[in-house]
């Protein structure tokens, strides 16, 4: 997904914190709409005190040779506990579209994704949030490494995901969140994930 303007967690006492997120997805985006249910459990100290619940529906708008089209709404932080209450719920509506490019030297598969959000976008002094339009781009380096690039109308974060083939469930993520600190919000994000 896209999140340009995601904030990470922070402990009360100013250190890194993180959030653990286990999703469901049914249902087929190309034959009909899938729904996907995510229950994140956040702020870490004491384990379970805060979370949220998010939700994602998706629908093909496009199928074609080599590209696939792509819209879907979203809602975040929906049903929130402890601390999670105090952030507020999230709605998105967005656009994807998956393509690839033959190279000399293989496939290259691209998406692109643009919406627009309703807590989406951090005033220019990162203190507020607010509706906004937000972007993605991901790009695939190899069949195992894939860079990004996502942002608003002022901020920009970048990351990379990567696989080992010997572990084809299995994936990790590093990211920064606003590189050019113009919303004053620079994060660094490490993330592991696990498909069953």
């Amino acid at each position: 997904g896209c999140d340009p303007a995601h904030d990470g967690h922070r402990s009360s006492r100013g250190n890194a914190d993180g959030d653990i997120g286990v999703g469901y997805t049914i249902g087929n985006p190309i034959d009909n709409i899938s729904a996907t249910g995510t229950i994140v459990i956040s702020d870490l100290e004491p384990f379970g005190k805060a979370g949220s619940f998010y939700f994602d529906f998706a629908r093909a708008l496009h199928v074609g040779e080599r590209s696939l089209t792509f819209g879907g709404i979203t809602a975040g932080n929906i049903g929130a506990w402890g601390s999670a209450k105090t952030r507020a719920e999230t709605y998105s509506a967005y656009v994807s579209h998956l393509t690839s490019f033959q190279t000399s030297g293989g496939e290259i598969p691209v998406q692109v994704t643009v919406g627009y959000g309703d807590q989406t976008t951090f005033s220019d002094d990162g203190r507020t949030v607010g509706e906004g339009l937000f972007y993605g781009l991901g790009l695939g380096v190899t069949e195992t490494v894939a860079v990004s690039l996502s942002g608003t109308k002022n901020q920009v974060n970048v990351g990379t995901s990567f696989g080992v083939k010997a572990l084809p469930n299995w994936g990790a993520s590093i990211g920064i969140f606003d590189v050019g600190q113009s919303v004053d919000r620079r994060q660094y994000a490490i993330s592991v994930s696990r498909s069953f």
